[in-house]
């Protein structure tokens, strides 16, 4: 049952993850920015530094995991989900738009 609490783990980070995902990218770009005066991004690096330490959400530790069983080997980035999940989901054609060849 160890396992069932990481994936609630890992599900809450997400969605902590996602819910600022678009300030952040926001931010980013601004610093990226190379048009802008400095004053303004660094103060904007300062504001997205802020954000990140206070909600303790960074990019790196979103695990690359099945999102149904846990498995981190084999995982089909584009679905979330393993290969043998994916597969056995495939043959009973639970999952639209995909054929076997």
């Amino acid at each position: 049952m160890l396992y069932l609490k990481r994936l609630k783990k890992d599900y809450l980070f997400r969605q902590k993850y996602y819910k600022y995902s678009i300030n952040i990218w926001k931010l980013k770009g601004i610093i990226n920015n190379k048009i802008l005066p400095p004053k303004t991004r660094i103060k904007n690096r300062e504001l997205l530094s802020k954000i990140i330490k206070q909600n303790n959400i960074y990019e790196t530790k979103i695990k690359n995991k099945c999102l149904l069983t846990g498995r981190s080997r084999g995982v089909i980035k584009e679905f979330g989900i393993s290969r043998i999940i994916f597969k056995r989901l495939a043959d009973d054609g639970k999952l639209l738009s995909i054929t076997k060849k």
